[in-house]
Protein backbone atom coordinates (compact mmCIF):
# COMPACT_ATOMS: atom_id res chain seq x y z
CA UNK A 1 0.00 0.00 0.00
CA UNK A 2 2.96 2.17 1.09
CA UNK A 3 4.63 1.59 -2.39
CA UNK A 4 1.19 1.93 -4.39
CA UNK A 5 0.87 5.72 -2.46
CA UNK A 6 4.25 6.65 -3.43
CA UNK A 7 4.14 6.21 -7.12
CA UNK A 8 1.05 7.79 -7.25
CA UNK A 9 2.65 10.99 -5.70
CA UNK A 10 5.84 10.91 -8.15
CA UNK A 11 3.48 11.13 -11.01
CA UNK A 12 2.91 14.92 -9.61
CA UNK A 13 -0.65 14.58 -10.03
CA UNK A 14 -0.89 15.84 -6.55
CA UNK A 15 0.55 19.34 -7.35
CA UNK A 16 -2.43 20.52 -9.79
CA UNK A 17 -4.90 23.21 -7.45
CA UNK A 18 -7.89 21.72 -9.45
CA UNK A 19 -6.51 17.69 -8.44
CA UNK A 20 -6.56 18.98 -5.08
CA UNK A 21 -10.19 20.63 -4.59
CA UNK A 22 -11.46 17.43 -6.62
CA UNK A 23 -9.83 15.67 -3.34
CA UNK A 24 -11.49 17.72 -1.19
CA UNK A 25 -15.12 17.81 -2.42
CA UNK A 26 -14.97 13.99 -3.28
CA UNK A 27 -14.01 13.74 0.34
CA UNK A 28 -16.41 15.69 2.00
CA UNK A 29 -19.08 13.57 -0.20
CA UNK A 30 -17.71 10.13 0.80
CA UNK A 31 -18.10 11.18 4.83
CA UNK A 32 -21.55 12.23 3.79
CA UNK A 33 -22.17 9.01 2.24
CA UNK A 34 -20.80 7.18 4.91
CA UNK A 35 -21.93 9.14 7.85
CA UNK A 36 -24.42 6.25 8.87
CA UNK A 37 -21.38 3.64 8.79
CA UNK A 38 -19.31 5.84 10.91
CA UNK A 39 -21.93 6.43 13.71
CA UNK A 40 -22.56 2.36 13.74
CA UNK A 41 -19.24 1.31 14.06
CA UNK A 42 -18.40 4.12 17.03
CA UNK A 43 -21.70 2.67 18.46
CA UNK A 44 -20.30 -0.80 18.26
CA UNK A 45 -16.49 0.16 19.55
CA UNK A 46 -17.12 2.83 22.13
CA UNK A 47 -21.06 2.50 22.59
CA UNK A 48 -21.76 6.32 21.74
CA UNK A 49 -24.73 7.50 20.33
CA UNK A 50 -25.38 7.93 17.00
CA UNK A 51 -25.81 11.55 17.81
CA UNK A 52 -23.29 11.98 20.07
CA UNK A 53 -21.05 10.33 17.39
CA UNK A 54 -22.57 13.29 14.67
CA UNK A 55 -22.33 16.13 16.72
CA UNK A 56 -18.84 15.50 18.16
CA UNK A 57 -16.85 14.31 14.86
CA UNK A 58 -18.95 14.34 11.58
CA UNK A 59 -20.04 17.47 12.16
CA UNK A 60 -16.05 19.36 12.63
CA UNK A 61 -14.75 16.88 10.16
CA UNK A 62 -17.98 18.25 7.27
CA UNK A 63 -17.44 21.69 8.42
CA UNK A 64 -13.45 21.82 8.04
CA UNK A 65 -13.29 20.49 4.58
CA UNK A 66 -16.00 23.39 3.99
CA UNK A 67 -13.63 25.77 5.46
CA UNK A 68 -10.80 24.31 4.16
CA UNK A 69 -12.80 24.69 0.40
CA UNK A 70 -13.93 27.81 1.23
CA UNK A 71 -10.27 29.16 1.31
CA UNK A 72 -9.08 26.76 -0.49
CA UNK A 73 -7.27 30.22 -3.06
CA UNK A 74 -6.06 31.51 -0.47
CA UNK A 75 -4.31 28.63 1.19
CA UNK A 76 -2.72 27.77 -2.44
CA UNK A 77 -1.93 31.79 -3.27
CA UNK A 78 1.85 31.65 -3.47
CA UNK A 79 3.64 34.10 -0.25
CA UNK A 80 6.20 36.62 -1.71
CA UNK A 81 8.58 36.96 1.25
CA UNK A 82 11.40 39.91 1.76
CA UNK A 83 14.67 38.63 0.50
CA UNK A 84 17.85 39.15 2.34
CA UNK A 85 20.00 42.16 0.39
CA UNK A 86 23.05 39.02 0.33
CA UNK A 87 20.65 37.08 -2.20
CA UNK A 88 19.57 40.09 -4.26
CA UNK A 89 18.17 40.47 -6.86
CA UNK A 90 16.88 37.32 -6.15
CA UNK A 91 13.28 36.71 -4.67
CA UNK A 92 11.90 34.61 -2.38
CA UNK A 93 8.21 32.91 -2.93
CA UNK A 94 6.61 30.24 -0.76
CA UNK A 95 5.02 27.91 -2.42
CA UNK A 96 2.49 25.53 -0.70
CA UNK A 97 2.69 22.10 -2.80
CA UNK A 98 2.47 18.32 -1.22
CA UNK A 99 6.08 16.66 -0.02
CA UNK A 100 5.46 13.10 0.47
CA UNK A 101 3.46 10.93 1.76
CA UNK A 102 2.42 10.24 5.86
CA UNK A 103 1.07 7.55 7.93
CA UNK A 104 -1.74 9.31 10.20
CA UNK A 105 -2.08 8.17 14.16
CA UNK A 106 -5.33 8.92 15.68
CA UNK A 107 -7.17 8.41 19.40
CA UNK A 108 -9.12 5.67 19.84
CA UNK A 109 -11.68 8.02 22.26
CA UNK A 110 -12.29 9.99 18.91
CA UNK A 111 -11.17 7.78 15.64
CA UNK A 112 -13.24 9.58 13.43
CA UNK A 113 -12.13 13.14 13.73
CA UNK A 114 -8.44 12.10 14.57
CA UNK A 115 -7.62 9.82 12.23
CA UNK A 116 -9.90 11.86 9.18
CA UNK A 117 -9.09 15.44 9.59
CA UNK A 118 -5.34 15.33 9.34
CA UNK A 119 -6.13 14.27 5.95
CA UNK A 120 -7.96 17.44 4.80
Amino acid sequence: MLAKAKEKFYTNRTLSEKWREDQLNAYKKGVVEMTAQFQQAIFEDLGRSPNASYITEIVPLILSVEHDLKHFRTYMKPINEETELLLAPGRTTIVYEPLGIVGIYGAWNYPILTVLKPLV
